[in-house]
């Protein structure tokens, strides 16, 4: 669980960043030379990966928080104790 927070903040740094990125080439007018494309359209899949994501991640560990343990140790093929079972 600690993994998925470490996680969900890191896409958030993506999340505000990415954002942070696209104003700023927005706001500079940048052209891509091969595409002709505003480079604002191309670095906008940064900021909407790193929400897609967290959106993901909370989506998970809501999940683990309402599925009983004994649910989890079986999936994750461990015991009660955390050991694998192999």
């Amino acid at each position: 669980m600690l993994n998925d927070i470490g996680c969900f903040i890191f896409c958030g740094f993506v999340l505000y960043y990415g954002i942070k990125m696209v104003q700023f080439n927005m706001a500079n007018g940048q052209i891509s030379p091969s595409l002709r494309l505003p480079f604002w359209m191309v670095y906008c899949v940064i900021p909407f990966s790193g929400g897609l994501s967290m959106l993901y991640i909370a989506r998970n560990f809501i999940r683990k928080l309402r599925t009983p343990a004994e649910v989890l140790h079986q999936y994750n093929n461990t015991s009660a104790k955390g050991e694998s079972e192999e």
